[in-house]
């Protein structure tokens, strides 16, 4: 018996390798390569070098469906020379012959998962680090074959056009004593312009040059281009143009670091991301920006609370100013917080007086720049027929309360601690759950609900996929059984047309899966989608079971 099973192993392993790779190559070929020629600027060598990467994406797909053809046909073939009548002669139970196929089903589910869990995720990594190691060939060829080079970022829009590329030698840039090390490459650029144009259409910098040099440091993060231009010309807003000899455009930062997607990660992470959905690459510019509001309205509030209490208001910057601040009146205003009959007083270490303002109305707005400054503006106002008055000691022939006119202070200081030390006791596990109230302002409390409504979002997202994930590698189990059975029904030269049958079980299994996973991914249906996947394939293994009992006779 032992025998008869590696027999039939043997053929199915050769029908299943030829059947892969042929599948594999076909979409390689067909759909992988086609996809990749849609971007603008790879060329050929570019094709070469990224087919290595994927071959594992489309051995993946392809391995279910190479299973179901070698099923169908060794079967098929069996039953066609009567070796499956032999058998039965011989007083072997027909339906013990299937466990080949239930082997090969089990290899092909557990290979399946380990790719999609181990495998394609770092070879993801890996084609992102291809793409940005080889941006400068790929700027090279768009320049030869479209003759402009054309990047966008947050609405801005930056645009390269020359007569003529080439790639400078190394001794060439060595002699210019220029930097060759591993992870910057250079494009020599003849008669380059430069258009920087921002979202409203309105043209920010144009310049143009006689020669050009473009600079791809691939080893920062995000990737930066810097362009060095020899006898150019540079345009401002009002047409007026400043000819200089040398000029360096940038570094321009291009941010190639792509987030990863859930149905691109391993099981690890997916389960990581759905117990702290504030991970999710794709989730983590909105919690910094919510933090850094957060970090403004403590910083307000602490203000409001200190002026109210009559203790003056003290910030430091590191350049040695001192502004402090007194006032009367703090109210909440849409652009900060405003204080009536306000003093500000700038002590500077190396002047030996203070400089003072009297300001009738003084609006105190803040802008975070990171985690660890914020950028503070001091709107000095004039209110009712009140001139801002500024006292400068400094001075000996300065007229003391010398009117103003309502203008801005602004410098960056350093977050007080005492504001890190609030921003601790709000910690991620409960801003992002709903049952607990969190002391916020109006716009921050919609901010956090809409953090909430995304994580809530990302936690069903993650459960969906890893349905889906573990969901496609079971279905092999059920579909490949019944494409072994149907291919002992469907014997001899109807082997095709039993494969076809086989095809649509599998096919409706796969729809199927994605429809569960998109009611997984929904609010109303969350719980819809498991029950469907799982019901489904158990539904397929019954069917299996009345085939094989009443198609395939024992």
């Amino acid at each position: 018996m032992a025998g008869l099973h590696g027999y039939i192993l043997r053929e199915l392993l050769k029908t299943f390798g030829l059947a892969l790779i042929a599948l594999s190559a076909l979409f390689t070929m067909g759909g992988g390569l086609y996809n990749t020629l849609k971007y603008e600027g790879v060329g050929a060598g570019d094709l070469l070098g990224s087919i290595p990467l994927l071959i594992p994406i489309v051995v993946t797909l392809t391995m279910p469906v190479a299973a179901l053809f070698a099923v169908t046909m060794v079967y098929g073939r069996l039953a066609a020379d009567n070796e499956l009548l032999a058998c039965r002669a011989a007083g072997i139970n027909i339906h013990r012959l299937f466990l080949s196929a239930l082997l090969l089903s089990v290899f092909v589910m557990g290979f399946t998962l380990l790719l999609g869990d181990l495998v394609i995720p770092n070879y993801v990594r890996r084609l992102e680090l291809y793409a940005r190691a080889n941006l400068r060939d790929i700027a090279l060829q768009k320049m030869q074959v479209m003759g402009h080079v054309r990047y966008e970022r947050e609405g801005h829009r930056y645009l390269l056009t020359a007569r003529r590329v080439q790639v400078p030698t190394r001794q060439a840039l060595r002699e210019k004593d220029l930097p060759t090390q591993a992870g910057i490459s250079y494009l020599l650029v003849d008669a380059p312009v430069f258009l920087h144009i921002d979202a409203s259409d309105a043209l920010v910098r144009q310049a143009s040059a006689r020669y050009g040099l473009c600079q791809f440091d691939a080893r920062a993060s995000p990737l930066e281009v810097t362009i060095y231009v020899d006898q150019g010309r540079d345009f401002d807003l009002r047409g007026r143009s400043v000819r200089l000899q040398e000029q360096q455009i940038g570094p321009i930062s291009i941010p190639l670091e792509f987030p990863r997607k859930s149905s691109m990660v391993d099981m690890a992470t997916l389960l990581q991301w759905r117990q702290r959905p504030w991970e999710v690459d794709r989730l983590r510019p909105a919690v910094q920006d919510f933090w850094l509001a957060l970090q403004n309205e403590l910083f307000m509030r602490e203000a409001a609370q200190r002026v109210a209490d009559g203790q003056p208001l003290v910030l430091a910057e590191e350049l040695g100013r001192t502004f402090r601040i007194t006032g009367s009146g703090p109210r909440a205003d849409p652009k900060g917080l405003l204080l009536a009959d306000a003093r500000v007083e700038i002590v500077d270490d190396t002047a030996p007086r203070p400089l003072f303002y009297d300001v009738p109305e003084l609006l105190l707005s803040t802008s975070t720049a990171n985690a660890e400054r914020v950028l503070i503006e001091l709107h000095l106002r004039e209110a009712e027929g009140r001139l801002v008055r500024e006292h400068n000691p400094r001075v000996s022939d300065y007229e003391p309360g010398t009117p103003k006119a309502s203008f801005v202070l602004s410098d960056a200081v350093p977050v007080p601690e005492s504001i890190l030390d609030s921003m601790r006791a709000y910690a991620e596990p409960e801003v992002f759950d709903p049952r607990v109230a969190l002391p916020l302002g109006e716009r921050l409390a919609r901010q956090r609900a809409q953090l909430v409504a995304d994580g809530q979002a990302q936690r069903r997202k993650m459960t969906s996929v890893i349905h889906f994930r573990l969901g496609f590698s079971s279905s092999v189990l059920v579909t490949v059984l019944m494409a072994a059975a149907l291919g002992v029904i469907f014997r001899g030269s109807r082997a095709l047309a039993a494969f076809g049958l086989a095809c649509i079980p599998f096919g409706s299994v796969a729809l199927l899966l994605v429809m569960a996973r998109q009611l997984a991914e929904h609010r109303g249906t969350a719980l819809l989608g498991p029950l469907l996947t799982w019901g489904g394939l158990a539904f397929v293994a019954l069917l299996d079971g009345l085939i094989l009992r009443l198609g395939v006779r024992r």
